[in-house]
């Protein structure tokens, strides 16, 4: 097999074999930093993180209407939308929270800025639901979404909030992936996910459809305050983390 076979194999959509339904999850921004006189004041003037209401939950039969609730909801409230997510979900089978067959995610302009169509799922075999195998094998070195150094902000779900950070750690590249195939003869699935510094002292991972440009432009301030924290931290952080090569050869 050749890089470009490779390539194209890590690259082809996988096809669906059941029924599906599309989960839209809408965030919208809860509160507003204000000044001295009380008038609200633009995100990341003053402070690296936005507070969300819960998202608003809703199912469609098919993408189209998930999309057009989407942009409805952006023309209604331009203001606290932040936003949008739309998730492919199997028809007639248990799954997690963070599983889904296909993902779609709508930033404040309404564009995508994250989709997928790797399922995530691993268990499809019930009778009639069959999803052919594909896995994700890391992005062309040219076409990674993020690179190590770049400011970013994070959905914190658990926490209903966005955070500024620092991607401190890339995903392995499709190039990589396939120079260690030659190398080692073994065909590892990669994670589709980054290393990123959140606060002080704190690295953790992050999946990609979770992590996007910042919604709002960054006061000089906090571009400072961040790239120290995460210039000091790095030498001595970056050394405990289980590197992205080590992780996978233990999977």
């Amino acid at each position: 097999m050749t890089f470009e076979e490779f390539k194209k194999m890590a690259q082809t959509k996988p096809e669906i074999k059941c029924q599906s339904i599309f989960k839209v999850e809408i965030f919208f921004i809860s509160m507003w930093d204000m000044d001295d006189s009380g008038e609200d004041v633009a995100p990341y003037i003053v402070s690296d993180i936005i507070d969300l209401d819960e998202p608003e939950i809703s199912f469609f039969q098919t993408y189209e209407q998930a999309r057009n609730l989407i942009l409805s909801k952006i023309a209604e409230y331009p203001k606290s939308f932040y936003s949008g997510r739309v998730l492919e979900l199997p028809l007639g089978i248990k799954i997690e929270d963070s599983q889904y067959l296909s993902i779609s995610v709508f930033n404040r302009a309404g564009d995508i800025s994250y989709h997928s169509e790797i399922p995530t799922i691993e268990d499809m075999c019930e009778e009639g639901m069959e999803v052919e195998s594909i896995c994700f094998r890391g992005y062309p070195e040219k076409e990674m979404p993020f690179n190590k150094g770049e400011l970013v902000e994070v959905l914190d779900r658990d926490n209903s909030a966005v955070c500024l950070g620092i991607i401190s750690k890339n995903p392995m590249s499709l190039e990589a992936t396939w120079e260690q195939y030659q190398e080692t003869g073994r065909m590892l699935d990669n994670i589709d996910c980054y290393v990123i510094m959140i606060g002080e002292d704190d690295f953790e991972y992050f999946d990609t459809n979770l992590i996007s440009k910042p919604s709002f432009p960054v006061s000089d301030d906090i571009k400072d305050k961040l790239h120290k924290l995460y210039d000091a931290s790095l030498s001595e952080h970056i050394s405990g983390l289980t590197d992205f090569e080590e992780l996978l050869n233990l999977l």
